[in-house]
């Protein structure tokens, strides 16, 4: 007997891919969905496409808000949920269509809480794929959590929520943290703590839209950008719970790279770094160099050290 699948779908300023991506997910070979669709104050016409579709199809929820952001919508989605498992899709994004019919086998075969798909990255003038294969792992939770740890080899597709399925039971007591932004780090690794058995099917199923990485829109400041360091902080603590010295030890030198790489964008864009993270930065540098002495981790330790004396040097080599 096939499960109810519920699909969540935050939805803010994407009018231009919205129509796409609702297509993608109810022309599904797998039928059995629930669909949430969370317009979360959009200034466009996102709220009128969601009303139409939510007319032709009945398995479509729409949901009108004021915004809130991407993590409130998502935590909205998991408490109206009625589905055994749940998936996240972005509203620009849009799905192959037996998607969810081949990550669906593959949790009945395997009873496993997470499945991951591969995934193409969609640019205006190409297309990047993962793996053109169809092949399937059984990634350990110890594996899995390193891999998150490690800020500067982790994989980021694993840390994403849009190409995976959840059982729902493994989201009890676990939450999008609310107003954040890189929040998908915080929750897969409170899902990865509580998993039993997840399975990676290398196909790329799902396509996650890039816009012009050459856009304006790209460089602006997002004011919002101290919440990286936040949400490593808050990683960090989960470390200390858990008493595993190699998580913890990850854990430090990750947290302190991302107070570093905040400090940076805090001196280009001339903006204030928050007095508690530069305290952290004095406390916690010491473990940059704890993961070896390579080039980069001296360069980080003297830019914690010395940040605008570091920063205005890379700036003269870089010119």
């Amino acid at each position: 007997m096939e499960k109810l699948l519920t699909v969540i779908v935050p939805i803010y300023n994407v009018e231009k891919y919205l129509d796409k991506c609702i297509k993608s997910i109810i022309n599904q070979t797998y039928k059995k969905l629930e669909i949430i669709l969370i317009n979360d104050g959009s200034p466009d016409n996102c709220g009128v496409i969601c009303d139409n579709y939510k007319k032709i199809d009945n398995r479509i929820k729409v949901i009108h808000q004021q915004n809130q952001g991407q993590a409130i919508s998502r935590n909205l989605g998991i408490k109206l949920s009625k589905g055994d498992y749940i998936s996240f899709v972005d509203a620009d994004d849009y799905l192959e269509l037996d998607m969810y019919k081949k990550m669906m086998d593959i949790i009945e075969k395997y009873d496993c809480e997470i499945v991951e798909c591969g995934y193409s990255e969609i640019y205006s003038d190409r297309i990047i794929s993962t793996e053109n294969t169809r092949d399937i792992s059984f990634l350990d939770k110890s594996y899995l959590i390193e891999q998150l740890l490690n800020i500067e080899k982790n994989h980021i597709p694993r840390v994403a929520v849009w190409n995976k399925i959840y059982k729902k039971t493994i989201l009890q007591n676990i939450c999008f943290p609310d107003g954040k932004i890189h929040e998908d780090y915080l929750f897969e690794f409170n899902c990865f703590k509580k998993i039993n058995k997840y399975v990676y099917y290398s196909e790329p199923l799902y396509n996650h839209i890039y816009f012009n990485e050459k856009s304006t829109t790209k460089q602006k400041l997002n004011p919002k950008f101290i919440d990286f360091a936040y949400i490593w902080k808050s990683i960090l603590n989960e470390t200390y719970k858990m008493k595993n010295k190699r998580f913890i030890d990850l854990a430090q030198y990750s947290y302190s790279l991302s107070l570093v790489n905040c400090r940076m964008i805090a001196i280009r864009n001339d903006v204030l770094f928050p007095e508690e993270y530069i305290l952290d930065l004095k406390k916690y540098r010491k473990y940059i160099l704890k993961n070896g002495l390579s080039i980069k981790n001296i360069y980080y330790y003297l830019f914690s050290v010395f940040p605008s004396l570091m920063y205005n040097i890379h700036q003269l080599i870089r010119k």
